[in-house]
């Protein structure tokens, strides 16, 4: 038998985004952060950035207008889960969101999805509206 064919066995789909079986749940809260890639929207003033494969923002409306001494603004997550999620750009018009992610099958492609503004995009939106609920 030759070992030039490949794959050896038939393909079967995979997708990197499946949940497991035995879930693990991580929390944690940080003040600061290392080797975070961020960019902020030419017109809101959103500043969005990756911290250990998800993506969050901070709403320009709040944290462009933060002083120091001010409570601090509690990042919004807007992509979360199992995929590395990291690099975050905006267009240069603002309408999309460009990003790295290792979704579906495991393998780093470029992403694209529409912008409609921090809160909007918040996985975890409050009930309430009032921006004060953005400061811990």
């Amino acid at each position: 038998m030759e070992d030039n064919i490949w794959p050896i066995r038939k393909q079967t789909p995979w997708d990197i985004s499946t949940d497991f079986a035995y879930p693990r749940k991580l929390e944690y809260d940080v003040q600061e952060g290392t080797w975070l890639r961020l960019d902020v929207h030419p017109s809101s003033g959103d500043i969005v950035f990756d911290m250990i494969g998800d993506l969050y923002c901070l709403p320009g409306r709040v944290a462009l207008r933060s002083k120091s001494g001010d409570p601090a603004i509690k990042a919004l997550p807007i992509l979360t889960g199992i995929p590395h999620d990291s690099d975050p750009k905006f267009s240069p018009n603002g309408d999309r969101l460009i990003f790295r992610s290792d979704a579906e099958l495991g393998v780093e492609n470029i992403w694209a999805m529409e912008w409609k503004g921090c809160e909007a995009m918040n996985l975890k939106r409050r009930d309430d509206t009032n921006p004060a609920a953005l400061h811990d």
